[in-house]
């Protein structure tokens, strides 16, 4: 499986937080990867989720079901 498999969307989100894309094992599953990478995003200080969404090149409501098929909590 190569980054030219993968749909559009994962490609921006690994693109987005290439951190996590380069730290990974060669064997983690694609949706702890994605994950990590909306993680990452999240962390980033002063972002809505609007603003997060769209960094990560997915709509927000995208984001708010990914985050909720992947157990991932809302930021407070």
């Amino acid at each position: 499986l190569t980054m030219q498999d993968l749909p559009d969307d994962v490609v921006r989100v690994a693109e987005t937080a290439p951190d996590v894309a380069s730290k990974r094992p060669p064997d983690m599953p694609l949706g702890e990867i994605e994950a990590e990478a909306i993680r990452a995003a999240l962390s980033q200080p002063g972002l809505n989720l609007t603003q997060v969404a769209s960094r990560l090149g997915i709509s927000r409501t995208t984001l708010y079901r990914r985050m909720k098929s992947l157990g991932i909590e809302r930021p407070v």
